[in-house]
């Protein structure tokens, strides 16, 4: 009963779509966040403690979003799409409050694990919604014609090459998400693997097999980030885990999860190239950019990737000294300022406001690891929190990947909070303790 009173409020909190019945088109993110928000403001409102958690980070975005309308104002330029960015921030860092006050009253000293146990499940639950609608036109047809598509999520759809489930458009962020979850499941998987069953063994590696081949059917990104993750988590269980593993546990481990990887990234590979058996299913697939690095090397003997040498070219700074420290108070989509030909993060934050903007923007994530890393021994919310910021950070280097209601925020948001506070006061104590070092 617990689980079902949690799961489903979870699930819709990471992945709720949004619907279209009759022409009406129902803002169901919106109004999952504006719940769970109220739940946040009244677990604030009982306990001091978590209101002096929920400011650091709300001080932040509020520091942010002096600067850019400070920037906007003198440019002339309002960038819609970055305010809407933080102030979406605000209410879903409350709703992350919220949700995480939800689990710790439900599962109390368990809610931890058992919050992580759910994402992972909730990114298998949603990587076989996403093979259903690759795989079968007609489960794609009925579940996009209640939810609306972005044009390119439309494009990709119509022309069989990639799928984005719930979401509008899938893409990077919905790679780089089940990426995260792939870890979350391997790395419970590490701390239980003694204590489960063989047949929950045997589902969990399934689980993480199914969210890593979605991987293929979302972005590549998920790809880079979930190897870029594995060596963080190792870093992190290494140096300040609560939790004790011999080194010769974890080099087995992530070894064998490495192959893993690798395994289900060229058996998905070949299933997607077998270009006669999917013409069974209706359609011949067009696989060769799911599986690109995989078909270059076996034709060219070359691993190569076309993505990858754009991306080469989306790298450049402003040509105006005034520009690269303050910005143009515009991220680069503004119809009227100008297109910015890059679609890298950080490329966009330092064009759009400059290296203070820059710094604002993405610093207190690197704090945020960094903190953790000086910890003396942490829990698994703040092992999860470091995991989180690290993605953010890394995404960045593909594409711009700030707030609004992007996935890992809402994760990131939850494990702030979870276990009452447990990640943040991990943060704050370091804090703390760095500044009476240096007094």
């Amino acid at each position: 009963m617990r689980f079902l009173a949690t799961f489903p409020l979870l699930f819709l909190f990471i992945y709720a779509p949004f619907i279209r019945l009759l022409g009406v088109t129902v803002y169901l993110p919106y109004f999952v966040v504006i719940v769970l928000s109220v739940f946040g403001f009244l677990s604030i409102f009982k306990s001091l403690r978590m209101a002096r958690f929920v400011m650091l980070p709300l001080v932040s975005l509020l520091i942010l979003l002096g600067y850019a309308s400070v920037s906007s104002f003198f440019h002339g330029i309002f960038d819609r799409d970055f305010y809407y960015s933080v102030f979406s921030g605000f209410f879903i860092l409350i709703a992350g409050c919220g949700l995480s006050s939800i689990y710790d009253k439900t599962y109390g000293e368990s809610s931890t694990s058992n919050l992580t146990w759910h994402l992972f499940y909730s990114g298998v639950l949603h990587s076989i919604v996403m093979m259903l609608v690759f795989f079968s036109d007609t489960v794609a047809s009925l579940l996009y014609s209640v939810i609306p598509l972005t044009e390119k999520g439309q494009y990709f759809v119509d022309m069989g090459v990639r799928s984005p489930g719930l979401t509008s458009g899938g893409g990077d962020s919905l790679s780089g998400l089940h990426a995260l979850f792939a870890i979350l499941g391997f790395y419970m998987l590490l701390r239980r693997w003694e204590d489960l069953k063989l047949a929950e063994v045997f589902f969990v590696i399934l689980g993480i097999y199914l969210v890593i081949a979605s991987l293929a059917l979302s972005a590549r990104t998920g790809y880079v980030i979930i190897v870029g993750l594995t060596f963080c988590l190792l870093l992190v269980l290494i140096v300040v885990s609560m939790e004790r593993f011999s080194f010769r546990y974890l080099t087995k481990g992530f070894f064998a999860f490495l192959f893993f990887c690798v395994f289900s990234f060229l058996s998905f590979g070949e299933f997607l190239s077998f270009g006669e058996f999917l013409s069974f299913l209706g359609e011949e697939r067009a696989y060769k950019r799911s599986a690109e690095l995989v078909i270059n090397y076996r034709e060219s003997g070359e691993a190569s990737m076309g993505s990858v040498s754009a991306l080469k070219g989306m790298y450049f700074l402003p040509v105006s000294g005034l520009d690269l420290i303050w910005g143009t108070g515009d991220l680069g989509r503004n119809v009227d300022a100008g297109f910015l030909a890059s679609d890298v993060g950080y490329v966009r934050a330092l064009h759009g406001y400059g290296i203070v903007g820059l710094i604002l923007m993405y610093v207190p994530f690197v704090l945020i690891g960094l903190a953790i890393l000086s910890s003396n021994r942490v829990g698994v919310e703040a092992v999860v929190l470091f995991l989180c910021a690290a993605a953010i950070l890394a995404i960045n280097l593909k594409t711009f990947y700030f707030w609004g209601l992007r996935d890992i925020f809402k994760v990131f948001s939850i494990y702030l909070f979870v276990g009452c506070g447990v990640g943040i006061s991990s943060v704050l104590h370091v804090i703390g303790r760095l500044r009476k070092t240096s007094e």
